[in-house]
């Protein structure tokens, strides 16, 4: 065989090997939380040796900033998606809001407690959730702002501040062993009727319902 194609298969071994180990370390941190997962815990569950483990990444800090970076990718490719459903500026918000709490619905062990001990961790998922809420939620709020959807007396700053602070108070009912069964309906709700609570003109019941469309990714 051509030594360029063996080294291709090796290539590709090794980037499907990678991707496999960050999908299954994620599987463990969402499960157990980051603290309680050793590198050695990864090992065993994958089936891999340690020195195997070790060859992709240095230490369990590494592995983590790894897995958050495929959460982040996976993420913005979905809310590039939902900002082309609709030319309703609330709508988007709306839905992008409604997929990160599906998404943070997942973790349901300390791992998002843990990740803010973590310096490197927590300085990537502070650095991303300023870019979220400032590329991406605050653009749609100032669209709906100047085309009169939302009130201009409405500080989008702290309207913004408002929605983290209730996504917040999710993650942390969510943690809860005995979290409500409907708690992601339930603060879907809370977002919906702060949504209404700001427009300009009341709308119709037909917006609402077609929040809840959300088209397939």
């Amino acid at each position: 065989m051509d030594t360029s194609i063996q080294a291709l298969i090796r290539l590709t071994e090794g980037i499907m090997t990678k991707e496999l180990i960050i999908e299954g370390a994620h599987r463990l941190f969402l499960q157990y939380g980051v603290k309680s997962v050793t590198m050695s815990d990864i090992a065993s569950k994958l089936g891999l040796s340690k020195k195997t483990l070790y060859t992709y990444f240095d230490n369990k800090d590494s592995l983590l900033n790894a897995c958050m970076e495929t959460w982040i990718v996976s993420l913005e490719e979905k809310i590039q998606l939902l900002k082309k459903t609709s030319e309703d500026p609330l709508i988007v918000v709306f839905r992008i809001l409604t997929v990160v709490l599906a998404a943070l619905a997942e973790y349901k062990s300390p791992y998002l407690f843990d990740v803010r001990k973590i310096p490197s961790a927590k300085e990537r998922q502070e650095k991303y959730r300023t870019y979220f809420w400032m590329q991406h939620v605050m653009p749609l709020l100032q669209d709906a702002q100047q085309h009169k959807i939302l009130s201009n007396s409405v500080d989008l700053s702290f309207l913004c501040s408002v929605y983290q602070t209730v996504i917040e108070k999710f993650i942390a009912e969510n943690a809860q062993i005995h979290a409500r069964w409907d708690l992601l309906e339930q603060y879907q709700t809370v977002l919906l009727l702060s949504l209404n609570g700001f427009l300009t003109v009341p709308r119709s019941g037909q917006w609402i319902r077609e929040l809840d469309i959300l088209p397939e990714s």
